[in-house]
């Protein structure tokens, strides 16, 4: 209970929302950033390794390439478990160098799509799934709405 009425209490805000709203909206840009940092690794990565002939010819077998994708896939299970773990007690250089590995990691177990795959529908894949998250985002920055359902 507070001695103040609603009026009272909105004349004493002191500017203290447009802070919380400056604030949230660095929070926001620098999530976003981190997020399209970690896609341009993972992409760079993913096509270099594509463009390995060795690889390539691993990838295109149809047992090896198989066994080491799945193997990959665990590996990357062990690797974000023990990286979550560890990059919330370390210091912000280490999560960055463990944020980054991982995802190189990533673009190392996703190599095989570009193989596999051909340039037409890999971009459409990404237009179409960049595009929703931009919608997205959009209404959920601007409604202020829970998307989480």
């Amino acid at each position: 209970m507070t001695m103040y009425n609603n009026e009272q209490r909105q004349a004493l805000n002191y500017g203290f929302a447009e802070t919380a709203e400056a604030s949230r909206r660095s929070f926001f840009n620098s999530v976003y950033l981190w997020m399209c940092v970690g896609l341009v690794v993972t992409a760079c990565v993913s096509a270099s390794i594509a463009m390995i002939p060795s690889v390539r010819a691993v990838m295109l077998g149809s047992t090896p390439g198989l066994i080491s994708i799945a193997l990959m896939g665990i590996g990357l299970l062990v690797i974000g478990f023990t990286f979550n773990g560890v990059a919330l007690r370390a210091s912000l250089a280490v999560s960055t160098v463990l944020y980054l590995a991982y995802c190189a990691f990533m673009g190392a177990l996703m190599s095989f799509i570009w193989i596999k795959y051909s340039l037409t529908t890999i971009g459409a894949a990404f237009v179409v799934t960049g595009g929703i998250f931009g919608i997205m985002s959009l209404i959920g920055f601007t409604t202020k709405i829970d998307l989480s359902k």
